[in-house]
């Protein structure tokens, strides 16, 4: 639930998201014809899981009928429009500041930028533009302590979504070791003075 909770914030904050329809099995059926108008393949069908274990690549509408025969009854699931490309980028937020951003790479033909996928994983220099990107995301999912994943195309970034327990990994492996407790500690003893 917080992952669609947390598409809706940031769609009503006017940050920039891939084009998303979020639907139960009900919901699907009663407009499937105007969904699967409106949508094109291959996609990206997510329901609430961590670590990419819940996110999947659809080629075509059997393939996407399959899926939803196999999820538990009743379930939010998310529609995305899939969005090319060779990276995306995981930038962890605290109290309104950014501790860093990592570029994450799939490996191995998967379509998962994940790092317990398998993603290499470098440092990254946001632009000013994304910083004010990943600040906002995260302002508008009334996070504390978010990472914020962003997706660069050529009509700017968008954020693929905001996890509220990101995994810190690959983001450590890049920073250092414990550079995110540390960081946070720091930033809440400033903030209670």
């Amino acid at each position: 639930r917080c992952l669609f909770r947390s598409m809706r914030r940031l769609a009503r904050a006017g940050v920039t998201v891939p084009e998303t329809i979020i639907a139960r099995e009900e919901s699907y059926s009663a407009n499937k014809e105007y969904i699967l108008e409106h949508i094109s393949f291959p996609l990206v069908y997510k329901t609430d899981g961590s670590r990419g274990t819940a996110v999947f690549k659809i080629n075509s509408k059997e393939e996407l009928e399959q899926k939803l025969k196999m999820k538990k009854p009743h379930e939010l699931f998310l529609l995305q429009k899939l969005i090319p490309n060779t990276f995306d980028t995981r930038t962890l937020v605290a109290y309104g500041t950014i501790l860093g951003s990592i570029k994450r790479s799939a490996q191995n033909g998967n379509f998962l930028n994940n790092v317990a996928q398998g993603a290499l994983v470098e440092s990254y220099e946001l632009t000013d533009g994304e910083k004010a990107i990943a600040l906002k995301a995260t302002a508008a999912t009334k996070l504390d302590f978010g990472g914020v994943d962003i997706i660069h195309t050529n009509q700017g970034p968008k954020i693929l979504e905001v996890n509220k327990s990101p995994q810190i990994k690959g983001f450590e492996r890049i920073h250092g070791e414990n550079i995110v407790f540390k960081t946070i500690a720091h930033i809440i003893e400033k903030q209670s003075h």
